[in-house]
């Protein structure tokens, strides 16, 4: 797996957590707009994901191009387009959120019902999806996935070395020992870091005073914070951390079951309870909070 993959898959962290993709539930028909030719389901958030037709970049490149300047300018292009779909639509590009381009063509806008209609009927679009809030659920996940031994593929040897896991969740805690670096070799996978974009987003005091910087290893090689949308509707409240930092534990959880350290000592307030393995515990890590 290589870093424009990884890219890729951050594109599709946004679009499928968070504020994400949503379908009318059963029983329940979407609305349809007077004298329209498409039918848009009405959004209780004010926020809509605008799918177009035309390819994204992984298509029209392939995915070992997405790093080049000609996959930047055809990106600049898209986004153009995005706004240039909201125009005809008499829509500001202000309302424009975030845009996709690496794994789907298409953006995040807030609109009224009306307005996400009107777009909807736009030449060259071709869905016009409600945004909504999705709820961790599980937090017995080894066992949710039939994974509570040491057989099949890790009895063979298969932990995880050379693989990286790309972990879509609520953040991650990176001082927790199951993601220590004890001897991993260097990443193979780098992250474009950006002040916009840090690949190791912790510490950002101003906003918590508690969110400690951290320096990413050979362990846990990058985490970022994909809550573009997230953040534009619901912000963050002072007792959050406004980074990758996890707020509640659960992507804490995830990662460490699916590629923690082997043999961590582990307690819950104080209370030994004895060592714990991730599935995968040779493979590196990396956690996009969502």
């Amino acid at each position: 797996m290589n870093r424009v993959l990884l890219r890729t898959l951050a594109v599709i962290a946004v679009l499928t957590s968070g504020l994400s993709f949503a379908q009318a539930s059963a029983g329940e028909p979407a609305i349809a707009a007077p004298d329209s030719s498409k039918i848009v389901e009405e959004s209780s958030t004010g926020s809509y994901i605008v799918v177009l037709d035309d390819a994204p970049l992984v298509t029209t490149l392939g995915v070992d191009n997405l790093d080049t300047a000609r996959a930047d300018q055809l990106g600049a292009e898209m986004e153009q387009s995005h706004d240039a779909v909201l125009a005809d639509a008499g829509i500001s590009s202000a309302d424009r959120i975030q845009s996709f381009t690496n794994a789907v063509n298409g953006f995040a806008a807030k609109l009224t019902y009306d307005e996400a209609v009107a777009v909807a009927n736009e030449a060259g679009v071709r869905m016009v999806l409600p945004d909504e809030l999705r709820q961790v659920t599980t937090d017995s996940s080894g066992k949710f996935l039939g994974l509570t031994g040491k057989k099949g593929a890790y009895a063979s040897g298969v932990t995880g070395a050379g693989v990286v896991v790309g972990v879509i969740d609520t953040g991650i805690w990176p001082e927790h020992p199951s993601f220590a670096d004890t001897g991993f070799p260097a990443p193979t996978v780098v992250l474009e870091d950006t002040p916009a974009n840090p690949a190791c987003n912790f510490g950002n005091t101003a906003h918590n005073p508690n969110d400690a910087p951290f320096t990413c290893n050979n362990k846990l090689i990058g985490a970022r914070q994909m809550l573009g949308t997230y953040r534009f509707f619901i912000g963050a409240d002072s007792d959050e951390f406004d980074s990758a930092r996890d707020d509640n534990g659960h992507g804490t959880h995830t990662a460490s079951t699916a590629a923690g350290d082997a043999g961590v000592e582990a307690t819950i307030l104080g209370q030994d309870v004895g060592k714990i393995t991730g599935i995968a515990p040779d493979a590196q890590i990396i956690a996009y909070k969502a």
